[in-house]
């Protein structure tokens, strides 16, 4: 892959790993996360989580590709988002109490690579490489202990996250205003407005190892070509 010259640094911030990790626990609470010290992980995905393995099951996501149930391709290893961007949930939600990144069902929690739109995170270009080190010098390719996260997609707010702050807070409207809370129509200033998204970005692990709270990230930018 051929990348932009300009690279992005950020830091994690968090890491965090499912509470369930049975992939068929489909209790009201599945898709909470839980801090943790760091992660481990490998080709296969988070060890420990969820969202672990080279394949998943098809559900709503897929629904004009696939029918429903059937084993494909799990693009979906891992999802980050960053603090701006629960703080923008939480501010939209009306909530007074801190929004945490476990109530969101995140993994990691990443600062500093903010694009030139409102999102952050979400809107990092799909194949943007994440090369994350705990050497905190200047951008070096070819350490062994890096580990290399791929961004799939963006992700699109769903109920299933509403409905799990519905509950925790104590607030039913949450299940169809979260939804609403995480997306924005955004002036950009020249008479046209774009649809915004806070919730982050999903993918999967190209090249795995340790991530802990203070590694650096650095967001290779890919120019399309190979």
């Amino acid at each position: 892959m051929k990348f932009e010259n300009i690279m992005r640094k950020g830091q994690v911030n968090g890491t965090y790993i499912s509470v369930n990790p049975d992939p068929l626990y489909k209790g009201a609470d599945y898709s909470l996360t839980k801090a943790v010290e760091s992660l481990t992980l490998n080709p296969e995905g988070i060890v420990g989580d969820r969202h672990f393995g080279f394949t998943a099951i098809t559900g709503g996501r897929t629904k004009k590709l696939y029918e429903r149930g059937i084993q494909f391709r799990n693009n979906r290893q891992w999802c980050g988002i960053s603090s701006d961007e629960i703080n923008k949930i939480k501010c939209r939600l009306g909530l007074e109490k801190k929004l945490t990144p476990e109530s969101l069902g995140v993994n990691l929690v990443i600062d500093g690579l903010e694009v030139d739109r409102p999102g952050g995170l979400s809107h990092l270009a799909p194949m943007t490489y994440l090369v994350i080190s705990s050497d905190q010098g200047d951008y070096k390719g070819c350490r062994p202990d890096d580990v290399v996260l791929v961004v799939y997609a963006g992700m699109l707010p769903c109920k299933v996250a509403g409905l799990q702050l519905a509950g925790e807070y104590g607030n039913p409207d949450f299940e169809r205003n979260f939804p609403k809370a995480a997306l924005e129509m955004v002036d950009t200033g020249s008479n046209k407005k774009i649809l915004t998204t806070y919730r982050g970005s999903a993918g999967w692990i190209e090249k795995g190892g340790i991530i802990r709270p203070g590694n650096v990230v650095w967001a290779l930018t890919p120019k399309g070509v190979d």
